[in-house]
């Protein structure tokens, strides 16, 4: 079937988690790319080859190949690789790859160590999306354009473009280290990650640029919170079919990137900034071995850890139509 996984994997996701060991031959000029740490690459007249290990268990890997130059930095044990498609783009490829250090360092006091020793982005020859298996994130081409950035550092982290990076990098956490168990609980990486990406944009710019941020997830949580609860949103994009006026996709979007973070941040604002940010903490500590998890466990740690029942709440918010 096209788009299904090559190898033998259980239907259930929360059973999906798995080890990861390739060797890979892509024939020049061709330089292939897969999950998990370097082991070795060589390359003799005719083929390019990879070896890869991945030993923390992931609900997906990826393989990837194409004519890439490819630059790197290593910082505080962790290795940031940058493969530009069909030229090089020294430039750009230094400034991303100190923003991804950046982000990095500034995500450990929040979720944790960062989990992967290598991290690898990938220029897709393509625009306007971001995909992030573990340890690499496979970034549309205006991320490398040189222009978006400017001179100076502090438009480094104007939004736009550098908020996609924050959000595709915070999934090393939401959805590599924890992800959902079912496809009704998919805002516990997304919603998460978006959550995560805010709060670098907050801390790193400026509480203005994160104001706005949070304007635009409520503005679009409210142009599509009557059209389903946030856990039905991939079971509507199933059924869309049945409705050929309706746009499920854009919905689905609103629901698990804009109206999930709404909802957190009303949570945040409700218990403060220190419990808030302790609860994520917890959240990935807790369920890292046993990283297939539900909103359930998400609502019985925020409601341990505040000494409140939280379940009221989500009914309201998260299991029916309303916004906070």
């Amino acid at each position: 079937e096209l788009g299904a996984p090559w190898y033998p994997r259980p239907v259930s996701t929360a059973a999906a988690a798995h080890t990861f060991h390739a060797v890979i031959r892509a024939r020049k000029p061709f330089t292939p790319f897969a999950s998990g740490d370097v082991v070795r690459r060589e390359a003799d007249e005719e083929w390019n080859l990879l070896e890869t290990k991945m030993t923390r268990p992931a609900p997906f890997v990826m393989v990837v190949a194409g004519t890439y130059t490819i630059q790197e930095e290593t910082r505080d044990g962790v290795t940031c690789r940058v493969a530009s498609y069909a030229v090089s783009k020294e430039k750009s490829g230094a400034r991303l790859t100190n923003l991804f250090h950046k982000l990095r360092a500034f995500y450990e006091p929040y979720l944790g160590p960062f989990p992967w020793k290598e991290y690898t982005i990938i220029e897709m020859n393509d625009y306007g999306f971001g995909q992030a298996p573990p340890g690499m994130m496979r970034i549309t081409h205006e991320a490398f354009q040189s222009n978006i950035f400017g001179d100076r550092e502090a438009e480094l982290f104007s939004g736009g473009i550098n908020e996609r990076l924050a959000h595709e990098i915070a999934h090393a956490y939401w959805g590599g280290v924890v992800w959902s168990a079912n496809r009704e609980d998919q805002w516990l990486e997304e919603a998460f990650a978006e959550t995560s990406a805010g709060r670098a944009i907050e801390e790193m710019k400026d509480k203005a640029d994160f104001k706005r941020l949070s304007n635009i997830w409520r503005t679009r949580a409210s142009d599509s919170k009557s059209a389903a609860p946030i856990p039905l949103a991939n079971e509507m994009v199933d059924k869309a079919s049945l409705m050929p006026t309706h746009d499920a996709g854009a919905d689905r979007t609103r629901l698990l990137y804009f109206k999930g973070p709404t909802l957190l941040l009303a949570i945040r604002k409700e218990v403060g900034d220190e419990v808030f940010f302790t609860v994520l903490k917890s959240f990935v500590k807790s369920f890292e071995k046993r990283p297939a998890v539900t909103t359930e466990d998400f609502v019985g740690l925020l409601s341990f850890i505040t000494k409140k029942d939280w379940k009221p709440w989500f009914e309201k918010y998260f299991y029916g139509f309303e916004l906070p």
